[in-house]
C-alpha cells in the first residue's frame, strides 16, 4: 500500500476541510445562534392523519377532493398527474401548493450550485489532489438534502378532479384515499360564497363614507395614509383595475386569477368594492378615499360572477401569497354546513398555518353565533371559527355602533370565542364594476365590507411599522377597540375598531429588557426597549467574566408573572420555576439575538440573567459543542476565520486549541493534528 507523508496528508485535509467549509456554510447560512441552540434538541414531531366525516348534505363540489400528504412524502417535492392514482377514476390533478414547491426546490438548487461551483474552483486551484465529479455531485447532492430538510413542517396540498359528477363517489374516494399512509387528510373541496348583500346605487362621496369619523381614520391619517411597500392580497371575485380611483394602486404583474385568466376584471363587482374600502386612491379630488391613500392592491381571484368558489382555490390564493411575499389577505366570504359540529376541512387550516401573514376574513351574514349556534341546523361559518393565531375574524356595525341586523338568517354572525371585534358593514359606499348602468361606485352591506376596513388598518399599520410582525398587529388592532355595549358577549374583544387607536397601541406596547451580571463584573449595561412584535436584538455581553468562567448566554425572567422561558422537544413557553414541562430547560439567549414577542404587557420589565460556564467544563476543539470533537469543528474554526460565522465567548474559548487567546488557522491546523 502506497504511503504518504505528514506533508501530503495535511494537504488533502486542508483540502477537504475548504470544500467542506463551503458546503457548511451555506447550508447553515440562514440560521442564527439562538436557532441553532433550539435546533440541538432532538425533536421528534409525530403527525397526526384525520379522517373525514364529512356527509352526501354538505355543500362540496361532486368532482373533486382534496389530499394533505405528510411532510416525509410532501419532501419528494413531487409533479402529481393522474398516473399517480391510477385505482381512483382521476380526470386531473393539481397541486394546490405547487409556488411553495418551487419555491424550496429553487432555493435548495441554489445552494447545492452555489456549493458546485465553489467545489469546482477549489479543484482547478488544487495540484495535490484530485477531486472527482462523483466526489463533487455526492457534496452537492448532499447540500440539496440538507436544505430540504429546513421545511419540516411543509405539507404538500393537491386537488383531484374526478371523471364521475357524483357527492357520494367523492365520498367514496375519500375513504380510498384515507388508506394511504402518506396521507393525512383526503377531504371534499367545499364551497365558500362572498358575504355581501344587495346593491343600492349612490352617487355621492366621501360624505356618504359614514365610518371614516366611526373608526377615526382622519386622525390615523394624521401618523400615515399608508405605503405601496405594503402588498394587501383581495381573495375575492377579481379587481376591476382600470377604475380611475384604483388603478394606481393595483399590482397588476402579481395579480392572478384562480378560475380564469383576468385577474384584473370583476363581473361580479364584490372584489372592487372590497378593493375601494381598503385602498382606493385618496386626496386625488375624485370619487372615494380608501382607508389606505397608498398601498400595493393584490387581486387573487377566486369567485365567479355569481359570488361562487372553492376551499381548493382559496387555498391556492393563500400559498400564492406566502411564495409571493403579500403581507396581508382579506377574505371577504365564508361557507358552513348544515350541522352544528365541526367540519373537517384541513387543506384550509394548513394554508392559513403556512401564511406568514395576517388573514382577515368576515364572520358572515347568517345572524348566527357562529361559536355554538341557538340555529344549530345553520351550523358554523369558517374560516371565521379556525383558531390560526394569525386569523382576525371581523363581525358589521351600523351607525349606532350596534351589530348589523336585518331580519333571521340576515345580519351579521358573531361568536364571543370566534369572532375578534367589529367594523362597519352597513350601507358602505366605495368603488364598483361599472358594468352596469355605469355604475362606478356603489353602496353595499355586510361582513364584506367590514373585514376590509380591519385589513386597510392592518396595512397601516405596516407602513408605519415595517419591520412588525403579524402577531405585533394583531395585538395593536384587538387591543385598541372601542368597546360598546352592544358587542359585550358577542365579539372576543367587546369593542368595534379604532384606526386610530390601533396605530398608537403599537408604541404603547413596550416593556424594557435589562441585564444583570449574575456574578460578573463591569459597567451596567443599558436597558433595551422593546416594541411588542417588532424583533429587536438584544445587547452584545459587556460584563467581566467571574475567575475560571466564560460568559455562555442569557436566561430571560418575565417580571409580570414571575416567570423564566424555557425550551424542549415540544416548543417553547413561559413558566413558573419548577412548574416547567418534563425535558424542558431554560433557554439559552446569545448575544445579539433578537426579541419580539418576550412581553405582551404594557412596561413589562425582562431581566436577562448572565450565564457563566467553567472553564474545566469546556472539552478543548469542541467548538460546535455536541461533546465530541472532530471535521465539522475544524470546520467551523475555518468558517469563523473567514468571517462567514460568529461565536460566542464559549465557542471561542473552545476553539482556542493553541491557547494563545486567538482563534486563527492555527488553531484549525492544531485540531487537524489532533484528530489524525
Amino acid at each position: 500500500m502506497k504511503r504518504y507523508s505528514f506533508k501530503v496528508l495535511s494537504a488533502f485535509l486542508s483540502a477537504l476541510i475548504l470544500l467542506s467549509t463551503s458546503m457548511y456554510s451555506f447550508v447553515a447560512a440562514d440560521i442564527n445562534d439562538s436557532e441553532i441552540y433550539e435546533n440541538q434538541l432532538d425533536a421528534v414531531t409525530l403527525e397526526q392523519k384525520k379522517f373525514c366525516n364529512a356527509t352526501i348534505n354538505d355543500n362540496f363540489e361532486d368532482d373533486s377532493v382534496l389530499v394533505i400528504f405528510d411532510n416525509k412524502k410532501s419532501m419528494e417535492l413531487n409533479n402529481y398527474d393522474k398516473n399517480d392514482f391510477d385505482d381512483l377514476d382521476v380526470k386531473s390533478v393539481k397541486d394546490l401548493t405547487s409556488n411553495i414547491v418551487n419555491d424550496i426546490k429553487d432555493a435548495c438548487t441554489e445552494k447545492a450550485q452555489v456549493v458546485k461551483n465553489l467545489l469546482n474552483v477549489r479543484r482547478a486551484s488544487l495540484d495535490t489532489i484530485f477531486i472527482s465529479d462523483d466526489r463533487i455531485d455526492s457534496i452537492t447532492n448532499n447540500v440539496y438534502n440538507e436544505t430540504k430538510n429546513n421545511y419540516d413542517s411543509f405539507h404538500q396540498i393537491v386537488e383531484i378532479k374526478l371523471n364521475e359528477n357524483s357527492k357520494q363517489n367523492v365520498l367514496d374516494v375519500i375513504e380510498e384515499l384515507e388508506k394511504r399512509d402518506d396521507i393525512l387528510v383526503a377531504e371534499p373541496n367545499y364551497i365558500i360564497e362572498v358575504d355581501s348583500s344587495s346593491v343600492t346605487p349612490n352617487d355621492t362621496y366621501l360624505n356618504e363614507q359614514w365610518a371614516v369619523d366611526k373608526i377615526d381614520l382622519t386622525s390615523a391619517w394624521d401618523i400615515t395614509t399608508g405605503s405601496d411597500d405594503v402588498s394587501v392580497g383581495i381573495i375575492d371575485s377579481g379587481i376591476k383595475a382600470a377604475h380611475s380611483d384604483l388603478s394606481a394602486n393595483v399590482d397588476s404583474s402579481l395579480s392572478k386569477s384562480f378560475i380564469d385568466d383576468s385577474p384584473l376584471t370583476d363581473e361580479l363587482g364584490h372584489g372592487t368594492h372590497v378593493s375601494g374600502i381598503i385602498g382606493a386612491v385618496g386626496n386625488n379630488n375624485h370619487g372615494v378615499t380608501g382607508v389606505c391613500w397608498n398601498v400595493n392592491l393584490v387581486s387573487l381571484k377566486i369567485f365567479d360572477s355569481d359570488g361562487n368558489g372553492s376551499v381548493g382555490d382559496l387555498a391556492s390564493a393563500i400559498n400564492y401569497a406566502q411564495s409571493n411575499d403579500i403581507d396581508i389577505l382579506n377574505f371577504s366570504g365564508s361557507f358552513g354546513v348544515d350541522r352544528d359540529y365541526q367540519v373537517n376541512c384541513e387543506t384550509l387550516k394548513e394554508a392559513i398555518n403556512n401564511y406568514d401573514g395576517i388573514f382577515v376574513c368576515s364572520a358572515g351574514n347568517q345572524a348566527i353565533d357562529i361559536d355554538g349556534s341557538e340555529w344549530p341546523s345553520m351550523g358554523k361559518r369558517y374560516p371565521a371559527v379556525y383558531t390560526n393565531d394569525n386569523i382576525i375574524a371581523v363581525a358589521a356595525t351600523d351607525r349606532d355602533d350596534e351589530l348589523w341586523y336585518q331580519s333571521s338568517y340576515n345580519g351579521s354572525s358573531y361568536g364571543s370565542t370566534s369572532v375578534d371585534l367589529a367594523a362597519p358593514g352597513l350601507s358602505i359606499y366605495s368603488t364598483y364594476n361599472g358594468n352596469t348602468s355605469d355604475l362606478y361606485y356603489t353602496t353595499l352591506t355586510g361582513t364584506s365590507m367590514a373585514s376590509p376596513y380591519v385589513t386597510g388598518v392592518a396595512a397601516l399599520i405596516k407602513s408605519e411599522y415595517p419591520g412588525i410582525s403579524a402577531f405585533g398587529i394583531k395585538k395593536a388592532i384587538l387591543d385598541s377597540v372601542d368597546e360598546v355595549s352592544d358587542l359585550s358577549g358577542k365579539v372576543k374583544t367587546g369593542g368595534r375598531l379604532n384606526a386610530y387607536n390601533a396605530l398608537v397601541a403599537v408604541e404603547n406596547c413596550t416593556y424594557t429588557v435589562e441585564y444583570n451580571k449574575n456574578g460578573g463584573y463591569g459597567t451596567e449595561m443599558s436597558d433595551t426597549t422593546v416594541i411588542y412584535g417588532i424583533s429587536t436584538e438584544l445587547r452584545d455581553n459587556t460584563y467581566i467574566a467571574p475567575t475560571g468562567k466564560v460568559f455562555s448566554g442569557w436566561y430571560a425572567y418575565r417580571h409580570s408573572d414571575d416567570k423564566w422561558y424555557y425550551t424542549g422537544a415540544d416548543g417553547t413557553g413561559w413558566y413558573k420555576e419548577g412548574s416547567q414541562p418534563a425535558g424542558f430547560v431554560k433557554n439559552l439567549y446569545k448575544d445579539q439575538a433578537t426579541v419580539a414577542h418576550t412581553s405582551s404587557v404594557n412596561d413589562d420589565i425582562v431581566t436577562m440573567y448572565a450565564q457563566w460556564i467553567d472553564k474545566s467544563s469546556i472539552l478543548i476543539g469542541d467548538v460546535n459543542l455536541d461533546g465530541v470533537i472532530n471535521i465539522s469543528d475544524v470546520l467551523m474554526i475555518q468558517k469563523y476565520v473567514v468571517g462567514m460565522c460568529e461565536f460566542d465567548d464559549v465557542q471561542k474559548y473552545a476553539a482556542d486549541v493553541n491557547g494563545d487567546g486567538y482563534v486563527n488557522t492555527t488553531d484549525a491546523t492544531e485540531l487537524q493534528k489532533l484528530i489524525v
